[in-house]
């Protein structure tokens, strides 16, 4: 779907946001699939989609099973389960938290940050190549257009998080 608002007279704000909503919630599952694709063609990945997304999360701080299973959208034995096999791989490791026990701590292991780092790496690499086979104004338009997105979904992330506390 585009966006097209030249053949209305008069578009409102809420249409307009009502298009932009359908459009992201469009774009989003069609983004997440390429970058599956992505994923699944890069030789040295041997990961699936949810336990690159665990390594990104913990890459950038510790979480635990809990904070992780919300971050997926998953339930928590989902998440465990992916997190055991990331464990079992040495790219994971878990301690207990002392004071409650029934709390593990999750964080990446030196073998887990090098596996992220290169699978972005190639992941960057291999989006880089399709997006070279675009012209420049198209290019230009998807980079405006993603800085956008990013700095709206930032503010909304804050505005959610504000309003779960």
């Amino acid at each position: 779907m585009q966006l097209d608002f030249g053949n209305e007279k008069k578009v409102t704000r809420e249409t307009q946001a009502a298009r932009v909503a359908e459009l992201f919630l469009e774009v989003i599952p069609t983004a997440m699939k390429t970058l599956r694709r992505e994923l699944r063609s890069t030789p040295s990945a041997n990961l699936t989609m949810p336990q690159y997304r665990i390594l990104a999360h913990l890459y950038f701080e510790p979480a635990n099973n809990k904070a992780l299973a919300e971050n997926l959208g998953v339930s928590l034995p989902a998440a465990s389960r992916a997190v055991k096999s990331l464990v079992g791989r040495k790219l994971v490791e878990s301690t207990q938290n002392l004071l409650d026990k029934r709390e593990v701590r999750l964080r990446l292991t030196k073998a887990g940050q090098r596996k992220y780092e290169l699978i972005s790496e190639a992941l960057k690499e291999g989006l880089t190549n399709r997006f070279e086979q675009l012209d420049a104004a198209s290019v230009q338009q998807i980079q405006i257009g993603l800085s956008s997105i990013q700095s709206v979904l930032g503010k909304i992330s804050i505005e959610l998080d504000t309003n779960r506390h």
